[in-house]
């Protein structure tokens, strides 16, 4: 699972992995940035505390990325935008890439999405907001 930011909507659906968890052999393997990797850790202390004893919980691992990570033979590319102030992730993946949560892509980011067959956008809202809105999409496809 790739993480992009560590709000709430994008983190707190942990615990219902659980089921998951329990069929798959090993460990389900989480990828995040180091601060939202640090926010889940904290939040979710009890899923990555050895020493735990109440069971039941989530099988996951956390897995720092700094940078480009190969899942499944593809390479997922972090991809810098601006989420409100703040900096968030999305990915690159082969000739596709996933952005959310953002208002401003900054210029290095856009020359990293060059040459895409297919972008996922998170552009639902009409009005200014800290999520990029359809008209300023719409504009910046002009």
């Amino acid at each position: 699972m790739l993480y992009t930011h560590a709000h709430a909507d994008h983190i707190l659906g942990l615990d219902d992995v659980r089921p998951l968890s329990f069929r798959h052999p090993d460990k389900i393997p989480l990828y995040a940035d180091d601060s939202t990797a640090e926010a889940m850790e904290t939040i979710f202390r009890y899923i990555f505390d050895p020493t735990y004893k109440f069971g039941g919980i989530a099988r996951v691992s956390m897995n720092r990325i700094n940078g480009s990570v190969q899942l499944f033979g593809v390479e997922f590319e972090p991809v810098k935008v601006i989420h409100g102030e703040a900096e968030i992730h999305g990915f690159r993946f082969g000739s596709a890439a996933y952005l959310t949560d953002f208002s401003d892509i900054p210029e290095s980011s856009l020359e990293r999405l060059r040459g895409l067959d297919i972008l996922f956008l998170d552009a639902l809202r009409h009005k200014p907001h800290p999520h990029i809105h359809r008209r300023q999409l719409l504009a910046a496809g002009e």
